[in-house]
């Protein structure tokens, strides 16, 4: 058993069985999986018509599909630039 799961535990891991009759191992790999945290997105005060950078950034493994939401609706997939009218 591993505690407290680190990054550097992902890998190969190999159990091995040995007697003077012969040897048999098998391996397995273990993935770690890190919770997305959202590190940056900030409050944002703009006049009708000016363009304002809404930065979402986080960090997870898998890396997350960012998206920023209103109103429960996807508005802005983050690879694109957008005026408000």
């Amino acid at each position: 058993m591993v505690n407290a799961v680190r990054r550097e535990d992902e890998g190969t891991y190999r159990c091995q069985a040995i007697n003077p009759a012969n040897l048999d191992s098998r391996e397995v790999a273990v993935k770690i999986v890190v919770i997305p945290k959202i590190t940056e997105f900030r409050n944002a005060t703009v006049s009708v018509g000016q363009e304002v950078t809404l930065e979402c950034r986080a960090h997870g493994k898998p890396t997350p599909d960012m998206k920023i939401r209103q109103d429960g609706t996807t508005r802005f997939p983050l690879d694109q630039r957008y005026v408000l009218l």
